[in-house]
């Protein structure tokens, strides 16, 4: 988009994703609209849970709606793809853990993002459901196999190894990254706190 008349003035943060590209976090008029749809009045942005997986890449694709054409920016789903957390090698298959993986893995186990890796996994039903969130990035929204599906991928050998092969986990992105990078473009952009109190009072004069 040409911004030659320089109506916005503030830059992002910038962000290597997982699709290979350098991404611009930034929060325009249209970013805007779009969480308040999400979230409520502007007020309640400074409050935000962004260890929640789900309000993070609601941020995230709100902060990233400049770069698309209207109406073409990524679905949610395709938003948590694009930022890999961890990758996990089984007999040389690599496991992709996305935003989309943890957030299935906090709902599945019911702990928050911070906790999902000391989570006891002992239980094959756990097992699997871990194995499974790796999964979900090779595959459509809502077309990833079953649990049982998932079991019939892997055999027990993978079970009883499984807490070792956990170790083994490469870290490609920090969920705190992530965090860091929404939460300082969205500082930068939102106006402050005490701008939009005053606002709200000189409404009521």
């Amino acid at each position: 988009m040409d911004n030659s008349l320089g109506y916005i003035k503030k830059s992002g943060i910038k962000v290597k994703l997982a699709d290979g590209k350098t991404h611009e976090i930034k929060y325009d008029m249209n970013a805007l609209e779009y969480l308040q749809e999400c979230f409520g009045d502007i007020k309640e942005l400074y409050d935000i849970d962004l260890e929640d997986i789900k309000n993070i890449k609601i941020f995230l694709r709100a902060g990233l709606l400049h770069e698309f054409p209207e109406n073409e920016a990524p679905s949610l789903f395709e938003i948590g793809k694009l930022v890999i957390l961890m990758t996990i090698d089984i007999d040389g298959e690599i496991i992709t853990y996305d935003l989309n993986s943890f957030e299935y893995l906090s709902e599945a186990f019911g702990v928050p993002m911070k906790d999902i890796m000391n989570v006891d996994l002992r239980s094959s039903k756990k097992a699997k459901t871990f194995l499974r969130a790796g999964i979900l990035h090779n595959y459509p929204e809502g077309q990833a196999p079953s649990l049982f599906d998932v079991g019939k991928m892997f055999d027990i050998e993978t079970f009883a190894d499984f807490n070792t092969i956990l170790k083994r986990a490469k870290l490609m992105m920090p969920s705190e990254d992530i965090e860091k990078s929404v939460t300082e473009a969205l500082l930068k952009s939102l106006p402050d706190r005490d701008d939009i109190d005053s606002l709200d009072e000189k409404k009521t004069m």
